[in-house]
């Protein structure tokens, strides 16, 4: 399998770790899985300490907080299945369009990131607390996020150099090796080594031995043993 193949799949996995955790001062409220914000669903709000900073008391210590699917992560996932697919089908001569997918994704991520507070501020969490929650909520990215991120990052610049490769290949006429994993395993051939009518040719080693098995065979024809 491509490595660049590997990379995509790396970012559809990253979606079942954590994206995002909101807290409170240093109390951690609630941890969101990117697949959360693909599909939507419910997440479980550790907010008794929080109540008790405030004064206020709650039957239930743990509530749950509805999140709504983004778009924006939505955008992201399906972007990563169809790039697992495109360096799978497509030949490598298309190398741009997973290129502009992962700096697509890239962009997604980031506006997700940028969005995700104020999302989760307006979301109805059953909590009448008469104040401004954006004001003491934070928002912090965790593994999952990063992983995606670079994966989308190296699988764009893995697609980009392989499709450069494959440029030059064609440029020069060289053929694909049988093991195509999305690198170059011979290189292309250097405008200096090209050589016209003029220029010395380079013989090769068998070549020069068939000669002299040749000329040796004349001599014995020309002069046998007595």
């Amino acid at each position: 399998m491509k490595i660049s193949a590997v990379l995509y799949a790396i970012v559809i996995l990253a979606f079942f770790m954590p994206f995002f955790v909101v807290s409170c001062e240093k109390t951690e409220l609630v941890s969101i899985k990117g697949i959360q914000l693909v599909t939507g669903g419910e997440a479980k709000i550790e907010i008794a300490e929080m109540l008790s900073a405030m004064g206020n008391k709650s039957k239930d210590d743990n509530q749950k907080q509805k999140i709504k699917a983004q778009p924006m992560a939505i955008a992201v996932f399906a972007l990563a299945i169809l790039t697992f697919i495109i360096v799978l089908v497509l030949p490598r001569k298309l190398y741009f369009l997973p290129v502009l997918l992962s700096l697509a994704g890239v962009l997604l991520l980031q506006i997700l990131r940028g969005s995700m507070l104020n999302v989760l501020t307006q979301t109805d969490t059953g909590m009448n607390l008469g104040v401004d929650m954006s004001k003491m909520l934070s928002l912090q990215a965790k593994s999952g996020f990063w992983l995606a991120n670079i994966a989308l990052i190296l699988g764009g610049v893995v697609c980009l150099i392989s499709g450069l490769l494959n440029m030059n290949r064609n440029k020069y006429n060289i053929p694909l090796p049988a093991n195509d994993d999305g690198f170059d395993h011979y290189g292309p051939i250097p405008p200096s080594v090209m050589h016209n009518s003029e220029d010395p040719v380079e013989v090769p080693f068998e070549a020069i031995n068939e000669a002299d098995e040749m000329l040796a065979t004349e001599e014995e024809t020309k002069n046998p043993e007595a």
